[in-house]
């Protein structure tokens, strides 16, 4: 991969290794998807994404401990528990999205500086180097030109 050089904020110049276009696939197994419960339908059970930020204010919990089911109260509580269920999953997600973030900011610094991590002081410093070290979002003119390139004349 192609290196950039980075001027840092102390005025110092260092190079900073591009990653490969599949490089960060290794850090992340699978993602915490949304938060989905088993409905049951006429056509069978079924998966139901549940979207807790509907809610303008999360749902009560209803004053009957063991409701009847079928009644008013257990469909609430139900929903309450749907709700809670919810928010703990949202948690979860943001803690894995947050570890996720830092495997990616330890694995530019271990293997995209050559040894230069101590040189960053600021935030905007990494910023730079994080930016530097990204592969760059692709834009339809970037595939015209591989076109271009491969099939010269033809495109």
């Amino acid at each position: 991969m192609t290196d950039t050089v980075v001027e840092l904020s102390s005025g110092d110049k260092i190079e900073v290794k591009r990653l490969g276009i599949f490089e960060l696939d290794a850090l992340d197994p699978d993602p915490v998807g949304p938060f989905v419960y088993i409905g049951s339908t006429l056509a069978g059970e079924v998966q139901i994404e549940y979207d807790g930020s509907q809610w303008e204010a999360p749902p009560q919990k209803p004053d009957v401990d063991d409701p009847k089911e079928g009644s008013p109260e257990w469909y609430e509580l139900r929903e309450y528990e749907a709700y809670q269920a919810w928010e703990l999953h949202e948690k979860r997600r943001m803690a894995e999205a947050a570890q996720y973030h830092n495997r990616i900011a330890e694995y530019i610094l271990d293997h995209c500086l050559n040894g230069d991590r101590d040189k960053l002081v600021t935030p905007e410093d990494w910023e730079a180097v994080h930016t530097a070290a990204l592969v760059p979002q692709l834009t339809q003119e970037d595939v015209a030109e591989a076109l271009r390139n491969t099939f010269p004349g033809y495109v």
